[in-house]
């Protein structure tokens, strides 16, 4: 008897190629169809409520979607397909070079933690490591997660041995009795990048051509910022630990690397549109942001908090290093909803804390708050925001209906992200489209990766 195999079809390439131009003239017959129905929702203009004057709003004439479409969603994903063809070479002889390294060093590690903790701990279970760490040895609770629970990642166990999180560099507790708690850290940084990026790299993603064809979200976000998949290069670690993954990335004999980045492009996106005095000034003077931020905050002249900075031997190094790092965290988690609870958990300070230092954020740049209500009353008065690019996003969670819900409060936070978010992805993709298309394509260059606003080619 005969047995009857079925073929298995991974990706496009394992499928027959007129089976696949017929899907494709069906494809395109169906969204034809589609798009003749939807059309003339398409191409209307809309009327958004800007401003309320007494009981009177106030209206602006917004760009049809065909127009935005015209403008930045075709251009980009032109870009998108490029950089999906082309692909990125890998190196596979690098990926087992540090598969062998790492798979030693977790096994070392696992040694010497459980010799000094005098058992074994199933360090890749939150449950286990939490029962450990806060039953049995009954270390207080740095952290909590977002739901609640108590924290065992890396940044936990750095300070429960006594390192600084923001500072991770060094594993040397000052008591050489928690030294397992800094390797149980660098163990969970070295097997999370084994697993992730090197242990089943090659044969998930590594194609018969030797390089790897990411895939692109175009629509990946409600704030229009793109995303990837198979795999996520937003995601590759930076090197740690003497391991540098990023060295498996690499290209023909020949060419070479070139990366093209927005520097610091979310907070002066910011800037622009909050037209906050102060901010627009540490933009356009070429200030370190955080820096000036902690010395507004602070009330010290910025070229003051800058040369301590400098001086490792300043005793107020170490209170302006961290207040840099806490401004850091209250421009991106204030500008993307967070609340003082959040800031709380992720700086490790209490609740008051927190809002101590929202309130001087907020002092030294009050149009950023003025910013955050504009585009809660425009997502409430709208149903939708609008960015400068003219994309737009619903928001249902803003209807009556939803008051007094998680809902309602997840839509109003969205509202700041989606005005900076969106246009700061948005002018990267149409930026790097039109380099690609006739700054570096007519040269022989080729598009291979994007990770949010920067392009290499």
């Amino acid at each position: 008897m005969t047995e009857i195999t079925t073929p298995v079809y991974n990706t496009y390439e394992d499928y027959n190629y007129d089976d696949l131009n017929i899907y494709a003239g069906l494809d395109c017959i169906a969204t034809s169809k589609v798009l003749s129905k939807i059309f003339p929702k398409l191409a209307e203009e809309p009327s958004f409520i800007t401003s309320i004057d007494g009981n009177s709003p106030i209206y602006t004439k917004l760009k049809s979607l065909i127009d935005v479409n015209e403008e930045v969603t075709l251009p980009a994903l032109d870009y998108i397909l490029d950089m999906e063809i082309n692909g990125m070479k890998y190196d596979t002889s690098k990926n087992r070079e540090f598969h062998s390294r790492m798979t030693e060093e977790i096994c070392l590690l696992k040694d010497d933690i459980f010799r000094m903790v005098g058992h074994e701990v199933d360090m890749n279970s939150g449950v286990k490591m939490a029962e450990f760490l806060y039953g049995e040895k009954g270390f207080t609770i740095p952290y909590t997660t977002t739901s609640g629970e108590p924290s065992t990642d890396g940044d936990a166990l750095l300070a429960l041995a006594g390192l600084n999180p923001l500072d991770p560099g060094r594993y040397i507790t000052p008591n050489p009795d928690l030294q397992y708690l800094a390797w149980m850290a660098k163990y969970k940084d070295i097997f999370s990048s084994h697993n992730m990026f090197i242990k089943n790299y090659v044969e998930d993603f590594v194609k018969s051509d030797g390089r790897i064809h990411a895939s692109y979200n175009l629509h990946g976000t409600s704030s229009f910022r793109i995303t990837g998949d198979n795999p996520n290069f937003t995601q590759l670690p930076r090197p740690k630990h003497g391991y540098n993954i990023r060295e498996c990335y690499t290209v023909d004999e020949g060419n070479v690397f070139m990366a093209f980045d927005f520097s610091s492009a979310e907070v002066k996106i910011l800037a622009n549109i909050c037209k906050d005095p102060s901010m627009l000034k540490a933009v356009a003077d070429g200030l370190d942001f955080h820096s000036f931020s902690a010395s507004a905050m602070l009330g010290v002249p910025y070229a003051e908090f800058v040369d301590v900075l400098k001086n490792k031997d300043n005793e107020n190094y170490k209170r302006y290093k961290s207040l840099r790092q806490i401004a850091k965290v209250l421009t991106f988690s204030i500008l993307y909803g967070s609340s003082a609870n959040g800031i709380a958990m992720q700086l490790g300070i209490t609740k008051d804390e927190s809002e101590k230092y929202m309130d001087m954020y907020f002092k030294a740049y009050p149009k950023m708050a003025d910013y955050i209500e504009r585009q809660k009353n425009w997502s409430i008065w709208n149903k939708m925001i609008v960015t400068p690019f003219g994309q737009r996003r619903q928001e249902y969670g803003v209807y009556d209906c939803f008051k007094k819900t998680a809902a309602y409060n997840a839509a109003v936070r969205n509202s700041s992200n989606v005005g900076i978010q969106s246009p700061t992805s948005t002018l990267g993709l149409i930026t790097f489209a039109e380099l690609n298309k006739s700054g570096m394509k007519p040269l022989g260059a080729k598009a291979i990766c994007t990770v949010n606003h920067c392009g290499l080619i």
